[in-house]
C-alpha cells in the first residue's frame, strides 16, 4: 500500500519509526516530510516551501491511505487533509482517509463522509490490514501519543 501521513512536526520522530516499520513490510511512503527539517519562516523560504507544497499535492494522487494525526495545534496538516479530500473526489473514492486522535471534531471537514475517525494509529492498521501490526509495529505506534 502507498501511505501518506500528515501531522504536526512534533510527531516527526515517532512517525519516522512508523514509516520505517511500514517500509520493512513492503509498503511505500509516498512523501516523507519528516526528513526535511523546518522551512519556517515560510516567507524566508518561499521557493523551497513552494516546491514541497507542490510535491505533496502531486503525490496525493497516488496515495492509497491518507492518515491525519490530529492534536490541539497545527495548521498545515489541515490543508493536506483538504487536498486529500479533493483527490478522493477526483479519483472517485480510491483513497482511504483517516483522522486519528482525540480532536477529530476540530473542523467541519472532519465530518466529511470520506473520513474515518480512529483514536489511535493502531486502529488504522487494524482496519487496513491486521498483518501490519507486528510486535515491532505495536511498540512503535505506542510512542505516538495524540
Amino acid at each position: 500500500m502507498k501511505w501518506y501521513f500528515a501531522s504536526r512536526t512534533k510527531h516527526a520522530p515517532a512517525l519516522s519509526q512508523v514509516k520505517n516499520e511500514l517500509r520493512k513490510q513492503g509498503h511505500t511512503i509516498l512523501y516523507d516530510w519528516t526528513v526535511l527539517g523546518t522551512l519556517k519562516p515560510y516567507k524566508a523560504n518561499t521557493q523551497a516551501a513552494g516546491e514541497v507544497a507542490r510535491q505533496i499535492i502531486e503525490v496525493l494522487n497516488d496515495v492509497d491511505v491518507f492518515v491525519l494525526l490530529i492534536d490541539e495545534g497545527g495548521t498545515d496538516m489541515f490543508v493536506e487533509l483538504g487536498a486529500a479530500l479533493h483527490t478522493w473526489h477526483t479519483r472517485q473514492k480510491h483513497m482511504r482517509i483517516y483522522a486519528v486522535g482525540q480532536y477529530t471534531d476540530r473542523s467541519l471537514m472532519h465530518c466529511h463522509p470520506a473520513i474515518q475517525t480512529c483514536e489511535t494509529v493502531e486502529q488504522v492498521f487494524v482496519k487496513e490490514d491486521t498483518s501490519i501490526l507486528t510486535p515491532d509495529m505495536i511498540k512503535t505506534v505506542s510512542q505516538l501519543v495524540l
